[in-house]
């Protein structure tokens, strides 16, 4: 996110980029979900879009190792939003 350039999501005033980090692992199967929520409507240039989308997918491609516990990657997904409160909703697209 840092690296990105691009500003972080703040609730007051409705404006930012990237809005929230969804991780989770299951310690039985060392698998990992990860989806990353960001703005529909914030002013992006398509190629620093793409630029971010190329990072998240080579961090946390299908079958990527995450840290040293041996945990594995097995599902991202980046959720285009504009709700108020920061969430989504099952309409939001979806890559």
């Amino acid at each position: 996110m840092i690296e990105s350039g691009v500003e972080p999501y703040d609730k007051k005033i409705n404006q930012g980029y990237w809005r929230l980090l969804l991780y989770r692992e299951s310690k039985q199967t060392n698998q990992v979900l990860i989806s990353v929520i960001v703005t529909e409507s914030f002013p992006i240039e398509a190629e620093k879009q793409k630029w971010i989308e190329d990072q998240l997918v080579s961090m946390f491609s299908e079958g990527a190792h995450i840290g040293t516990s041996g945990l594995k990657c097995v599902s991202l997904s980046m959720i285009f939003a504009n709700e108020l409160s920061g969430g989504y909703k099952e309409s939001d697209k979806v890559k």
